[in-house]
């Protein structure tokens, strides 16, 4: 999975998948933060449960997603 945000937003988004106890690289370029979240299995969409769940879970902690990749 790979979901980019703002910088300002990297230490929100780092609490928030450490919550889910996602495992992540970060990679940052020119104001923004791409987090590679791992994705055990390669389960598809339909099999990851946090598939449905970290999108709301990004809106309700004010993170301001500039791109979500999910499986």
């Amino acid at each position: 999975m790979r979901l980019t945000v703002g910088t300002g937003s990297v230490d929100a988004t780092k609490a928030l998948l450490n919550r889910f106890r996602l495992s992540y690289v970060i990679r940052t370029a020119a104001g923004k933060a791409t987090f590679l979240i791992a994705n055990p299995g390669e389960r598809s969409g339909d099999d990851y449960p946090l598939a449905r769940e970290l999108p709301a879970a990004l809106d309700g902690a004010g993170i301001g997603v500039i791109a979500l990749r999910l499986p």
